[in-house]
C-alpha cells in the first residue's frame, strides 16, 4: 500500500443510518451500460493541491474537518489488473496509519448533480483490506443528501453497483464516503483503501434469457486432500435466446452468482469469443459460450443436497442484460467430521490372471 500521509478532509456521523441496496445479480452486471452524465465521472482531470502535493479530482468537493485525520485521499492509477477503470486513475481514500479515529468519522466527496428523469445511477467500487484484520472497521458507502443507498464492509471487487435514484428531481448532493464503524477511539494501525471509478447515469436495459449448462452438475464437497476435487474449474456453457449471438457475450461482465468468470491469457479465458471459447457441447447447431469459474469459489457457495445458481452478464452493446439460471447437484462429503478416506474414489476390483509358461521342446519338458 502507498502512504501518502495528507490528513485533510474528515467528517463525522452519529449513528449509523440503514443500509438500502440492490443485492440482485442485474444490479452487479449494469457497469458501463450507460453514458457518464456526472461531472467527472472516472476522476481522470485533476489538481495538484499543497500539504503534501498530491493530485485530487476537480468538479468534486472534499468534506473536511481539521480535528481528526484518519483518512487521506488522492487520485491514483496503483491499482490492481482485475480493477476495471475505464482511464488511467480512480479516485483513492485510504486510511492514515498511526492517527486516532473515533467512531463515525468519515472521508467523502461530494457534487451537485441534477437528478431530474434519471433513473439509476452506476459505478465501480473496490475494498482492499489489511492483510490481517480485512476491511471490517471501516466502511465504503454512496449516499444521496446523507442518506446510504448502498454500503459495504467486506473487502472485494464491486464491479456495476446500481442504486435507484428515480424518486429524485431537481439538484442534489451524490456523495462518496468512506466511515469508520469502530466502537470507540482507536488508534489505526491498518492501510486500508477503497477504489471509485466509472459513475454513470443509467437507463434500465433490455434482459434476454439464457440456458445455462454447468459441467461438472455435481460437486463433492468437503475433500480437501488429494480426493474430491476432479480440477481446478467449474465449467460454465452459455446459449443465448433464439436470435441472439453467444458470440456477443462480454466475457469479462460474466457471473456466477458474485462469482466474476475467470479472464486471463489463455485464449479460452479472453473477454472476446474466439475458437478456443465458443462451442456446440449439445450438439443441437446453436453455439455456446464457454466461461470459467474457480472451483474454490463456486464450492464456497453452494449446499447440499443442491444448489440453484444464477450465471449472467452483457453483451458487447453493453446495454442487453443476459441472465439463466442451473442446478448444481452437492454431495457434502462432511471433512474433517469424517476421515479422509471416505473421499477416495472407489477403487476397481483387481484380477489375477496365472497362465503355465510356455518351454519349447527339447527343453527338458515331459509330453
Amino acid at each position: 500500500m502507498v502512504h501518502v500521509g495528507t490528513r485533510i478532509g474528515m467528517g463525522s456521523e452519529r449513528g449509523r443510518a440503514g443500509i438500502a441496496g440492490l443485492a440482485v445479480l442485474i444490479a452487479l452486471l449494469w457497469s458501463g451500460a450507460c453514458a457518464a452524465q456526472i461531472l467527472n465521472p472516472s476522476f481522470e482531470d485533476t489538481e495538484m493541491r499543497e500539504m503534501p502535493p498530491r493530485s485530487l479530482p476537480v468538479d468534486w468537493w472534499l468534506l473536511a474537518n481539521h480535528y481528526h485525520f484518519p483518512f487521506t485521499s488522492y487520485c491514483t492509477s496503483d491499482c490492481t489488473s482485475d480493477w476495471p477503470t475505464d482511464g488511467a486513475l480512480s479516485l483513492r481514500m485510504q486510511t492514515c496509519v498511526n492517527e486516532y479515529v473515533a467512531p463515525g468519522d468519515y472521508h467523502s466527496y461530494v457534487q451537485a448533480v441534477d437528478l431530474t428523469g434519471v433513473n439509476f445511477i452506476v459505478f465501480d467500487v473496490m475494498l482492499v483490506g489489511d492483510p490481517t484484520w480485512g476491511f471490517s472497521p471501516f466502511e465504503a458507502s454512496f449516499l444521496i443528501d446523507g442518506e446510504p443507498l448502498w454500503s459495504e464492509t467486506a473487502e472485494g471487487l464491486y464491479p456495476g453497483r446500481l442504486v435507484d435514484v428515480s424518486g429524485y428531481s431537481d439538484l442534489h448532493l451524490i456523495e462518496l464516503r468512506l466511515r469508520a464503524v469502530v466502537d470507540y477511539v482507536s488508534l489505526v494501525t491498518m492501510d486500508c483503501s477503497v477504489f471509485w471509478d466509472n459513475l454513470a447515469f443509467c437507463d434500465r436495459p433490455s434482459i434476454i434469457g439464457a440456458y445455462i449448462d454447468v459441467d461438472p452438475d455435481t460437486l463433492n464437497i468437503g475433500c480437501n486432500g488429494k480426493w474430491g476435487k476432479h480440477g481446478k474449474w467449474v465449467t460454465c456453457y452459455i446459449e443465448l435466446d433464439e436470435g441472439y449471438d453467444a458470440a456477443l457475450i462480454d466475457g469479462s461482465t460474466v457471473f456466477l452468482g458474485d462469482i466474476p468468470a475467470y479472464m486471463g491469457r489463455e485464449c479460452w479465458a479472453r473477454p472476446e469469443a474466439n475458437a478456443a471459447n465458443m462451442t456446440d457441447v449439445d450438439r443441437d447447431g446453436i453455439p455456446e459460450r464457454m466461461v470459467k469459474f474457480e472451483w474454490d469459489e463456486v464450492e464456497a457457495i453452494v449446499e447440499a443436497p443442491e444448489t440453484v445458481v444464477t450465471v449472467g452478464g452483457l453483451l458487447l452493446d453493453g446495454t442487453t442484460i443476459f441472465g439463466g439460471t442451473a442446478v448444481i447437484r452437492v454431495i457434502d462429503k462432511g471433512w474433517p467430521a469424517r476421515p479422509p478416506y471416505m473421499c477416495r474414489p472407489p477403487r476397481l476390483p483387481m484380477t489375477w490372471w496365472f497362465y503355465r509358461p510356455f518351454v519349447p521342446p527339447g527343453c527338458g519338458n515331459k509330453k
